[in-house]
């Protein structure tokens, strides 16, 4: 990585620092290379440094937490049946046993028909 007045040098690419996260981690790989993020969003770079701050950590760190309680919010707030049995709520929808038996294969057999 070359630094240059504010510019950081990223796969052949000058990046302006000054707007950019810019994150560098050294791992080996195949080819040698290390791995990179490079976000060019300006709410997505203010959040993240508001983020690193409040939590006094690195930006590499802020993103790898943030990413980590995002994902675990997701996985942990409701299964996909209850996310169906949420929407059937929200429109009014009952299954009744009809609604509920399993279609017969001829039938799911015509859907698929060209």
């Amino acid at each position: 990585m070359r630094v240059r007045l504010g510019t950081v040098f990223l796969g052949g690419q000058l990046v302006n620092a000054a707007k950019t996260i810019y994150i560098r981690r050294h791992l080996k790989s195949t080819y040698g290379e290390a791995m990179a993020i490079n976000v060019n969003n300006e709410e997505a770079d203010k959040l993240t440094r508001k983020f690193a701050s409040l939590a006094g950590v690195s930006l590499t760190d802020a993103i790898v937490i943030a990413m980590k309680e995002a994902i675990e919010r997701r996985r942990g707030t409701e299964t996909p049946l209850q996310t169906a049995r949420r929407i059937r709520r929200k429109h009014n929808v009952v299954l009744n046993e009809q609604a509920r038996a399993t279609l017969p294969r001829e039938t799911l057999d015509d859907m698929w028909d060209d």
